[in-house]
């Protein structure tokens, strides 16, 4: 009987192997495709998630090195300014 019903049934082995692909093998711990996908998914999210907040950083940062960058040229001017003032 059981020979017959690899006959009748050829393709059993090979769906079994598609399932254990897709949706992993619980004896071997192996994960599927559709896990992979998921863990893949999260960590490019977890990557546009970074890139944003590095890119708010990156604007604090030029932002304050723009408000350094005018208060020492200010600051040299006014200087500038005094010298000329007192003469020398």
């Amino acid at each position: 009987m059981e020979e017959r019903r690899k006959i009748i049934c050829p393709l059993e082995e090979e769906h079994k192997l598609l399932m254990r692909v897709m949706f992993g093998d619980k004896e071997t711990d192996e994960i599927g495709q559709i896990e992979m996908v998921k863990e893949i998914y999260s960590i490019l999210t977890s990557a546009k998630n970074l890139i944003k907040f590095l890119d708010i950083f990156g604007a604090l940062i030029k932002w304050v090195a723009g408000v350094g960058i005018a208060y020492f040229i200010l600051k040299g001017w006014a200087t500038a300014f005094l010298l000329a003032l007192i003469g020398k």
